[in-house]
């Protein structure tokens, strides 16, 4: 059983990693000129469902260009498209960071540590995203969008 749960926790891990690093490497090579962001070189203005019904700001609207903002280290900009893109951007580094480091100690550690050091890094996510996750669930974002669906 405890195999099993190592491997599913082993499967989310591996998801959030490839996620977070594309997340970063886009952010890296994109641009933002007055508001607008370019992906690649392509024009892309991330649209919010919650903005559209709404005419509020949800808790993740500016997130991309605030990421785009730190990535270039203009972190003055980046707090000032979305508040929470500084610690979600840095949890996002700091679960980059363990992940990597974690990759090549795991053959030394037994399956109870390889799974808090798991659950660790996913307290890490938590806890930058804390933020964004209340915020949104105060606004219940997520309900007024699948009910639009």
């Amino acid at each position: 059983m405890k195999k099993v749960i190592l491997y599913i926790i082993t499967a989310i891990h591996l998801f959030l990693f490839l996620v977070l690093i594309t997340c970063i490497i886009v952010s890296f090579f994109s641009k933002i000129n007055r508001d607008t962001v370019f992906i690649f070189g392509q024009t892309k203005m991330p649209s919010c469902k919650y903005y559209k019904i709404t005419g509020k700001q949800c808790g993740s609207c500016g997130l991309t260009r605030s990421w785009i903002s730190i990535s270039k280290l203009n972190f003055k900009l980046g707090n000032q498209y979305n508040k929470s893109g500084i610690p979600t951007y840095f949890a996002a580094l700091t679960f980059l960071i363990g992940s990597i480091l974690f990759f090549f100690l795991r053959k030394s550690l037994n399956s109870n540590q390889r799974i808090v050091v798991y659950f660790t890094l996913f307290t890490i996510l938590i806890i930058g995203w804390h933020n964004i996750i209340i915020v949104n669930y105060q606004l219940n974002t997520y309900k007024m969008i699948n009910s639009v669906r």
